[in-house]
């Protein structure tokens, strides 16, 4: 997986809070050692802040931004695409004829996602992204590196390419794509959401 940016302020004072609980977290712990009067270790009681914040951070990336009352709040708008997607594909290789299948495979926290699309002839992998919550519809950029698999035909190396997708509901991407270098085709792209 890796990160991707999200054009937006969100990150950054979801950052803050969780910065500002975790003091408080630690100073209530403090206060409730000397209540107790236990006596902890300074290595337990020093670093207390950062040991907070880290578990919170790595709590909201991995779950609770997901959770329907954060996203409800308006805590997290960061656009949910993590599942399993039937991809059907067009190209600009065949005039835009034939319709192509696939799988894709979105695996995403609140700060790292990877978007593998698997089709007959080959395999693909995000390499950056961005998402944009703004707007009627959020959009997703990435970039992606492409393999072809051992059977596919000669004219097919590995390439970089890029996409540019609008999610137009809560299970259904629709956009374009361009394969880089040595390729130079284009194509419609439409991913269905078929599972989380």
């Amino acid at each position: 997986m890796h990160s991707y940016a999200v054009e937006d302020s969100q990150r950054r004072w979801v950052t803050i809070v969780i910065g500002f609980v975790s003091v408080f977290l630690a100073l209530g712990l403090s206060r409730l050692t000397k209540a107790l009067q236990w006596e902890i270790p300074w290595w337990v009681d020093a670093p207390s802040v950062v040991g907070f914040f880290s578990i919170l951070m790595v709590l909201f990336d991995r779950v609770l931004w997901r959770w329907s009352p954060v996203r409800q709040c308006g805590i997290s708008t960061t656009p949910l695409l993590a599942g399993t997607w039937l991809a059907e594909i067009t190209s600009s290789y065949d005039g835009h004829v034939t319709k192509r299948e696939g799988r894709v495979y979105i695996r995403q926290t609140w700060t790292q996602i990877l978007i593998t699309l698997k089709t007959d002839d080959s395999s693909s992998d995000s390499i950056a992204a961005c998402i944009s919550a703004s707007g009627q519809f959020p959009h997703i950029w990435y970039g992606y590196r492409n393999s072809p698999l051992s059977h596919a035909v000669a004219t097919m190396q590995a390439h970089p390419g890029a996409s540019e997708m609008e999610l137009v509901s809560a299970d259904r991407l629709e956009g374009e794509y361009f394969s880089g270098r040595g390729r130079k085709n284009h194509g419609r792209i439409v991913f269905q959401r078929t599972g989380s």
